[in-house]
Formats: C-alpha cells, sequence, structure tokens
C-alpha cells in the first residue's frame, strides 16, 4: 500500500491547514469525519514539513484507535519482590547511611 502525503490547503488568511479525512471505520470512535488543523504558518516549506509530521502523527493515531487500550507491561525489577518491599529497602539503606533528611529519618522506623 502506498501511503500518500496530505498536501497543506492555504486558509483565506494566508495560514495553512493540515486537513484529512478521518477513516471510515474511526469515524464514530473520533466524532468526526474530516481533521483540519492549523499549521500556523504562513510559509508554504514550513506548511509542508508541518503537514509531513502532523501526518504522520495522525497516522499514529489512527492506528493505536483501531488496537483499542493496550495493557502496561509490569516490569519487576526487583528480582521476584514486590513494589512496596523494594521501597522500604530502599528508606532502610538511606537511613542506615543518614543519607535521609533529619525530619525524615525521624519517620523511618528499622
Amino acid at each position: 500500500m502506498v501511503h500518500l502525503m496530505t498536501n497543506p490547503t492555504k486558509g483565506p488568511n494566508g495560514v495553512y491547514y493540515y486537513v484529512k479525512r478521518v477513516p471510515k471505520d474511526l469515524i464514530d470512535k473520533i466524532g468526526k469525519e474530516r481533521y483540519s488543523i492549523s499549521l500556523r504558518t504562513k510559509d508554504p516549506r514550513d506548511a509542508k514539513r508541518l503537514c509531513g509530521e502532523t501526518d504522520v502523527q495522525k497516522e499514529r493515531e489512527f492506528a493505536a484507535l483501531r488496537v483499542g487500550p493496550q495493557p502496561i507491561p509490569f516490569r519487576d525489577r526487583g528480582r521476584g519482590r514486590q513494589p512496596g518491599e523494594m521501597l522500604v529497602e530502599k528508606f532502610q539503606l538511606l537511613k542506615v547511611a543518614n543519607l535521609l533528611p533529619m525530619k525524615a529519618r525521624q519517620h523511618v522506623r528499622a
């Protein structure tokens, strides 16, 4: 599939806009049939560059909407320990090394 880049559209005030039709399968999720976003420039070269960047961003958003929400993976960096246990160990190490501020040391009990 060939991906054609959307060209910027010049508005009546001379400012360029990114205008793109929303894919049919995403109209219900997005709630509109087309995007029209100001590129905030009157320079055609800047408009072409910004239009390309915006097009890539919108295509990524469309792909993410098609896939749906994904769970965030939990990485156990503590080698089998629970996150709370790691935090307690860190505070205990800091308390032993006297690196905690005085107020924090009073609240942490070994």
